[in-house]
């Protein structure tokens, strides 16, 4: 493991794309999984993502805001566990 992480020092292009490759595939398995299973637990309705709050002729899509809030949440989370894991 020390090894990998002098590689990775030294190769910042490389470390930079292995986490572009990391970060892509933490995206797919909050969108395709944990984040349906979440937003079922919170929003049985489905109406979550759909709130918003209009303000003269502005729309504000505070439901879609929230919703990528708890994302990235998720996401920082996950990476945290993954990195104290590690």
């Amino acid at each position: 493991m020390k090894k990998f992480q002098e590689f990775i020092n030294k190769n910042f292009t490389l470390s930079v794309l292995i986490s572009v490759i990391s970060f892509r595939i933490y995206v797919s398995l909050l969108d395709n999984i944990i984040n349906p299973i979440t937003f079922d637990i919170i929003d049985k309705h489905k109406n979550f993502s759909k709130f918003k709050i209009n303000v003269r002729d502005i729309t504000i899509n505070v439901g879609e805001f929230l919703k990528d809030l708890i994302s990235t949440l998720l996401i920082v989370l996950l990476i945290y566990n993954l990195v104290n894991f590690i």
